[in-house]
């Protein structure tokens, strides 16, 4: 074989080479990963903090402005499932709001469990006058303990199906 042969016998190798290899990267593709779930529970604390603290500056309504703050996160959220505890010793709301289905959960506030019903994608609330210090909010049979201080309260369970696993974070 002389050399200009070789040369276009080559060249042809290097170009199916390089189409072969774009074909390969655009037919490539991977799984989404999905972002740590955990750093919900940091995010919200801040935010609820912060929320609090603006509303006693400002002389509002610390339950109002605490059930728009839930609502609105309720909406943005990346969780499924979303539980708020908040108010305090006088007076304490549950809330909750399930973005994939219809549900309910259980409170103690120590006069027995109390069912709160939840339908999908609406946010509902429940108040309750004079809690004991030590409550229990119950969740698709899990029991989460919450210690009320006589200050203002916020606690949450944050819950999201990744991979056919549920994820749960909460407050303490």
């Amino acid at each position: 074989m002389d050399k200009r042969g070789q040369f276009y016998l080559l060249a042809t190798i290097i170009i199916i080479g390089l189409i072969f290899s774009f074909v390969t990267i655009i037919n490539y593709s991977q799984e989404k990963t999905v972002k740590n779930f955990d750093y919900l529970e940091y995010e919200l604390n801040i935010e609820s903090e912060n929320v609090i603290d603006n509303a006693l500056f400002n002389n509002k309504d610390i339950k109002e402005t605490l059930i728009n703050f839930t609502k609105i996160y309720s909406n943005y959220s990346e969780a499924d499932n979303l539980y708020f505890i908040f108010g305090n010793r006088q007076n304490i709301t549950i809330a909750g709001y399930q973005k994939l289905n219809n549900g309910k959960i259980f409170i103690n506030v120590g006069s027995g469990n109390q069912e709160l019903s939840l339908s999908k994608d609406i946010y509902n609330s429940m108040d309750f006058l004079n809690p004991q210090k030590d409550i229990q909010v119950t969740v698709n049979n899990v029991v989460y303990d919450f210690s009320l201080s006589s200050e203002e309260n916020f606690y949450f369970i944050l819950s999201k199906e990744i991979n056919g696993e549920v994820h749960v974070v909460r407050s303490y």
